[in-house]
């Protein structure tokens, strides 16, 4: 079933009526949020941000509203202080704090993003840089800075001090008081570029999003979602840039999208851990289509935050170019949940770094006494279920390896088809705590694979 698409007044509000100016050095906050308040008040229509460059602070969209970029626009949300302040919300699956979204839309009914524009979220001021991650040359201008912090694989450097600070202070976000507290490391608190919480009939199409922050398309608790003809592109190196991570919706559609990012690409999820399954909010009745994905993490991805459920996924004739994994459902011991039906079939993929097909119970835990450890500190409730997978027709031109299914001994993966596959790897599959697990017509390098 399609999502339900909204329907604007044939009504145009553009925002040079409301003082917006082409300069570099004038904030059009003001100016196009009359705008939206103009359109929403008269009924509802297009707010429109013509061909030139556009400098604003954080929009915020209405119900029977559509931004519309057109084409020759760029819009850009430099990161000011006083522009992003921050706040409470939801984002990896938890409560947490983060810096206010350049757009943002709240309990909102018939909204839109639409056009040929760009928007720009100014990212590079508020990103950290791993140092495997970014060229030698660039490297060696970074290590200079003081803003560089030991990780478990190497080095991180911050854009800023208080991003720095940050990332040491681990702070308590659920303590009292913690909001006041985290104004002191400002810029550790990146910001979702493009947020909607609680909206329904949503619309994202044509545009092109860059540079963002952090997640870049985050739609959450929403229903009837369209995202349809935009682009994500984002620098290889950049730090949490997924693409699209629809979060507890339902009823969605993502289509002849293209996305080159920094992290996972097309991405399921729906909350994290005990407290997010008190909230029956499943992400469920989603297709994905058409998509092509170059750089990524994974080209589809389902998890690692997936407590509340997923189902009813169907991704098909998708292109997955250079992504490190194709398609991965992640999760590990405490999220709970389930994934179960979905259905993926007719990928394309090229040059993938690792796996052509990830199904994993182990995410972020790196040893089987780790493993273990984990394991024991959590009820049966507390294990994620995986069920009901179907994969078909995949083909691959290279990969490091076919296939890896990860489950738990306390709750294997269940019901999986793989199915009228061509796959040419380096290695064949990695099969563990896996029950009834079945390929069929599969090749690999030529040559019939089976389990």
């Amino acid at each position: 079933m399609l999502p339900v698409k909204p329907v604007f007044a044939d009504k145009n509000f553009v925002i040079t009526d409301f003082g917006a100016v082409s300069d570099p050095n004038f904030d059009n906050g003001p100016a196009i949020a009359r705008a939206i308040a103009a359109c929403a008040e008269g009924g509802g229509g297009r707010v429109v941000i013509p061909s030139g460059c556009w400098v604003t602070s954080p929009i915020v969209l209405k119900s029977n509203v559509c931004l519309v970029a057109e084409r020759g626009a760029y819009v850009l949300f430099p990161k000011r202080k006083e522009s992003f302040p921050l706040k409470y919300c939801q984002y990896e699956g938890v409560r947490t704090i983060r810096a206010v979204s350049p757009i943002s839309a709240e309990n909102a009914c018939n909204v839109g993003i639409m056009g040929e524009g760009i928007f720009d979220g100014d990212g590079e001021s508020w990103r950290p840089k791993k140092d495997w991650k970014v060229s030698g040359r660039e490297w060696q201008k970074l290590k200079t800075s003081p803003n560089i912090a030991k990780i478990q694989d190497g080095l991180l450097w911050f854009p800023t001090q208080t991003a720095y600070r940050g990332y040491l202070s681990n702070l308590d976000e659920a303590a009292e008081g913690a909001l006041e507290r985290a104004e002191e490391f400002y810029d550790w608190y990146r910001p979702v570029f493009v947020s909607f919480v609680r909206c329904t009939n949503l619309l994202i199409q044509g545009v092109t999003f860059t540079d963002s922050p952090n997640w870049t398309i985050h739609p959450l608790f929403c229903k009837e979602v369209t995202v349809q003809g935009c682009t994500v592109k984002n620098p290889e190196y950049a730090q949490n840039s997924d693409g699209v991570d629809v979060e507890s919706c339902q009823n969605v559609l993502i289509k002849n999208c293209s996305f080159d990012v920094g992290d996972d690409a097309i991405c399921m999820k729906s909350g994290k851990g005990k407290l997010a399954r008190a909230i029956v909010a499943p992400t469920q009745n989603v297709e994905v289509c058409g998509c092509t994905v170059y750089r990524g993490h994974g080209g589809f991805v389902i998890g690692s935050e997936m407590s509340r459920g997923v189902r009813n996924v169907f991704v098909h004739d998708c292109t997955f170019v250079g992504t490190d994994t194709g398609v991965r459902i992640k999760s590990k011991p405490g999220r709970g949940g389930y994934v179960r039906d979905i259905s993926v079939r007719n990928i394309t993929m090229s040059d993938i770094a690792r796996d052509c097909i990830t199904i994993s119970m182990e995410y972020a835990v790196n040893t089987p006494q780790e493993l273990a450890q984990e394991v024991t500190r959590f009820t049966a409730e507390d294990l994620p279920e995986f069920a009901g997978l179907h994969i078909a027709g995949v083909n691959c031109r290279s990969a490091a390896r076919f296939l890896n299914i990860e489950g738990l001994k306390d709750s294997p993966v269940r019901d999986v088809v793989i199915e009228e596959c061509n796959i040419t790897a380096n290695d064949g599959a990695n099969i563990v705590n896996a029950q009834n697990v079945k390929l069929n017509n599969v090749t690999l390098n030529g040559k019939p694979f089976g389990y």
